[in-house]
C-alpha cells in the first residue's frame, strides 16, 4: 500500500529530471512527455510536450566565453534580435530572479500556418553559459497556465552558478546563436506540436 501510495504520488507530482551535464534538474508534471524523435538542433538539450499536444517546453543552453551583465542593452538588442528573426511579437518582457540568478523573462506572440500561440521564454545567463526556458502554448496564453508556470519555477541548479559580472557580451556570433536559439525552440517547437497532432494514416493512405 505504500509503495502505490508513492506511486501515485510521483505521478501527480511529477519527477525531477536531471540534466547533470548542463548542471540543472526541471520537474514534469504527470502528463509531460519527452519528445525523442525531432532533429538535432543546435543548443537545444529537451523537448518536452503535454498529454494534450498543444504546450511544449524547451529547453536551450548555449556555451560561451564572454561575460556581462543583463543590462537594458542586452535586452534591447536580445529584443530586436528576437523579432527580426521571426520569433514574433513581444507582448510584455520584464527582470526576474531564477534561483537567485538576474534573469529576463519575455512572453511573445506567434503565428503559424494561420494558429495563433504565445510564448513564453526565461533567459537565465551564468558565467558561460546561457539558459534559455521556452514554454509555447497553441491558441492561449502561455504566461497564465500553471502547468507552465509550474514547471519553469522547478527548473533548479545542480550546482549554483556564478552570475554573470563584466561588460555585456557584445559579439555579433554571440547574439546571432541565442536569436538562433529562440527561433528554433520556437518554430521547431510548432512543427513538433503540429506533427504530433496529426492523426496516424491509415494502411491505405501509406500505400
Amino acid at each position: 500500500m505504500v509503495l502505490v501510495m508513492f506511486a501515485l504520488a510521483g505521478h501527480l507530482f511529477g519527477q525531477e529530471r536531471d540534466f547533470s551535464q548542463y548542471n540543472f534538474a526541471i520537474t514534469l508534471s504527470g502528463g509531460w512527455q519527452l519528445v525523442t524523435n525531432q532533429a538535432s538542433r543546435p543548443g537545444v538539450v529537451a523537448t518536452f510536450v503535454d498529454a494534450a499536444k498543444i504546450r511544449q517546453l524547451v529547453l536551450v543552453v548555449y556555451d560561451h566565453q564572454a561575460s556581462g551583465n543583463l543590462d537594458d542593452r542586452f535586452i534591447s538588442e536580445l529584443e530586436r534580435g528576437m523579432e527580426s528573426s521571426g520569433a514574433g511579437k513581444r507582448v510584455s518582457g520584464r527582470l526576474i530572479e531564477v534561483r537567485g540568478i538576474k534573469s529576463y523573462e519575455r512572453l511573445g506572440n506567434v503565428m503559424a500556418d494561420g494558429r495563433h500561440a504565445t510564448s513564453l521564454t526565461q533567459v537565465v545567463p551564468v558565467q558561460g553559459r546561457i539558459y534559455l526556458l521556452q514554454a509555447l502554448k497553441i491558441e492561449g496564453e502561455a504566461s497564465d497556465d500553471p502547468e507552465i508556470r509550474s514547471l519553469l519555477a522547478s527548473f533548479r541548479f545542480i550546482t549554483p552558478p556564478v552570475a554573470q559580472t563584466g561588460p555585456p557580451p557584445n559579439g555579433g556570433a554571440f547574439r546571432t546563436f541565442l536569436w538562433a536559439g529562440f527561433t528554433l525552440g520556437i518554430f521547431g517547437g510548432i512543427a513538433i506540436l503540429r506533427s504530433l497532432r496529426k492523426p496516424p494514416m491509415s494502411p491505405a493512405q501509406g500505400r
